[in-house]
């Protein structure tokens, strides 16, 4: 990345600026620091729409849309995302399953499942697998586990989950697998099956530990404590809570002022740091 930017910036090249920059966003945000996530996320869209880099005005958008719904700010997450979609539509209509998918979580996660249905299901109508690339394919999935987890079809969200694993691990993209453990083991912890929701948040820790994820390392640390506590082991449940605590703190350091009270505010957050 680094030495793709700095060559790309040495000869002025805007388009290569903004690729140089098109995943790393994603990387800051996982290392549990949101502010120079969103900085690079919205430099890469910048310098995309100077360049006629038009992916970065869909990939790149969709997923600051996401970034700020993770924070508290679903609001400005659904205009990155209606602007995602609005640029598939009119000028790359093979992402469009893409958008939409993105466009259907920030819903779920605004508790709003009717819209969130609605784009999954047009996400759904327009996904050709032979036809659109694995963005969207992931995407889609994480979209439909996400839904079914909400509306409390815990089975089928265990189930989604377990696919969009083999899937991710059988074409060696593995971008999100840990989260996808991590949202296997808070359905298969629904489902009062503890020891397999125990394997799954040790393998979602295993792969955070490894990517220094502490986005998603926070979340499986008090997915965990509740499943200690569930188990009666009140001394450990205590201490994944606090490590679960700490993460969060740090992370909120990291906010942008704008988005911390919300960040905080967040009702998963608000378990962690009661």
């Amino acid at each position: 990345h680094h030495q793709a930017l700095d060559l790309a910036e040495r000869i002025d090249n805007l388009w290569n600026q903004s690729f140089s920059r098109l995943h790393v966003g994603n990387v800051f945000f996982e290392y549990g620091d949101p502010a120079h996530a969103i900085e690079t996320m919205e430099t890469c869209i910048r310098f995309g729409k100077e360049a006629g880099f038009i992916v970065s005005e869909i990939w790149a958008q969709a997923d600051l849309g996401w970034v700020w719904a993770s924070l508290g700010q679903s609001d400005r997450g659904l205009v990155c995302a209606h602007a995602a979609h609005a640029k598939a539509e009119t000028h790359f209509q093979v992402w469009r399953p893409f958008t939409l998918a993105m466009l259907s979580r920030i819903h779920t996660a605004r508790g709003e499942p009717v819209a969130a249905q609605e784009y999954l299901q047009q996400a759904e109508r327009l996904h050709d697998p032979n036809q659109f690339i694995w963005a969207g394919d992931f995407q889609l999935e994480v979209a439909r586990t996400e839904f079914e987890m909400a509306r409390g079809d815990f089975a089928r969200a265990e189930k989604l989950a377990g696919q969009l694993i083999a899937h991710e691990q059988a074409m060696e993209f593995a971008f999100n697998v840990h989260a996808v453990q991590c949202l296997k083991g808070q359905a298969l912890l629904a489902l009062n099956r503890l020891e397999e929701a125990g394997a799954a948040f040790a393998e979602a820790q295993r792969i955070a530990d490894a990517r220094g994820s502490i986005w998603i390392g926070w979340q499986v640390f008090a997915a965990q404590s509740e499943l200690q506590t569930r188990l009666g082991n009140r001394a450990a449940a205590s201490e994944l809570h606090a490590r679960a605590r700490e993460i969060v703190n740090r992370i909120a350091e990291k906010t942008p002022t704008a988005a911390r009270e919300s960040f905080l505010n967040l009702p998963k957050v608000r378990a962690v740091m009661n």
